[in-house]
């Protein structure tokens, strides 16, 4: 889900489209011990996309999961939000601020993909 959130708001920008705040998302994997976790892939190639994230070695169906997007508005402001399995209202904070640092890479990650638009 926040691949498809992340390339929307992409393809958005890159067609010129006029937008307040743009948005970058980011899933979490909680663990078992309820510990958030993420793992952002360093990248082998240039032809790998750059906003891919990966997950923890869990299979899908038995991660317990969340899906923040936030706007780029200083201070960031959760735009929606999106969770799989049980985790406490603890757990739901420490990934939003987990997020919010994380979503400066992604709006990183846009600036950088712009950029290469422009020199090719």
């Amino acid at each position: 889900m926040a691949c498809c959130l992340n390339a929307a708001c992409l393809a958005v920008i890159d067609g010129g489209f006029y937008m307040k705040y743009t948005i970058a998302a980011v899933c979490v994997s909680i663990p078992d011990d309820g510990e958030d976790h993420l793992e952002v892939d360093h990248f082998k190639s240039q032809e790998e996309h750059p906003l891919t994230v990966s997950h923890t070695q869990q299979t899908m169906a038995e991660q317990r999961k969340l899906t923040i997007a936030v706007n780029n508005k200083i201070p960031a402001q959760i735009v929606s939000s999106h969770g799989c399995g049980t985790f406490s209202e603890e757990v739901f904070e420490n990934c939003a601020q987990f997020v919010h640092k994380l979503s400066q890479f992604v709006f990183d990650q846009y600036k950088n993909c712009l950029k290469a638009k422009l020199v090719e």
